[in-house]
Order: structure tokens, then C-alpha cells, then sequence
């Protein structure tokens, strides 16, 4: 069973503490990561249901990014069961 998740990557922040949200794809023991396009300061996500807090400017934008991309990753999961 192959499962998706979304992330803040904060062992890559940068020089102004923002980091770069990720998505990854765990099937069968091994695990694809990919970058978002996404970087935040991590007081701007919310770790517990893995979206961009309301506080940024673009979290609608943002979350909807994160939600399509998921979808992305769910149907690759699909196809690869």
C-alpha cells in the first residue's frame, strides 16, 4: 500500500529560515520526494493538518497547490499498485 505525504522540509531552510514544503510517496519500501515549489517559514505551517496556516497571504493559494499535487501523487500510488 503506497501512502502520501506533505511536509515542511526544515533541515533546508535558507538564509531567511524559510524552507521548502515536500511531498512523498512511500510503496513498497521506497520513497519518491518531491518539491512543492512551495517555501515558507515554518511559523506559516501548521504540522498537524499539514497546510499552510491562514497567517501567510497566499495560503489559499498555497493549500490548493499542496491539494493538487497530492492528488498528483495519490493517483501515481494507484497506478503503481
Amino acid at each position: 500500500m503506497a501512502t502520501v505525504n506533505t511536509f515542511l522540509k526544515k533541515s533546508k531552510a535558507n538564509a531567511r529560515g524559510e524552507a521548502p514544503v515536500k511531498i512523498l510517496l512511500y510503496h513498497n519500501g521506497k520513497k519518491k520526494e518531491r518539491s512543492t515549489g512551495i517555501v515558507l517559514h515554518p511559523k506559516h505551517w501548521d504540522e498537524a493538518k499539514r497546510r499552510v496556516k491562514s497567517s501567510h497571504n497566499h495560503h489559499k493559494e498555497y493549500n490548493n497547490k499542496l491539494g493538487e499535487k497530492e492528488a498528483e501523487f495519490r493517483l501515481l500510488a494507484i497506478e503503481l499498485e
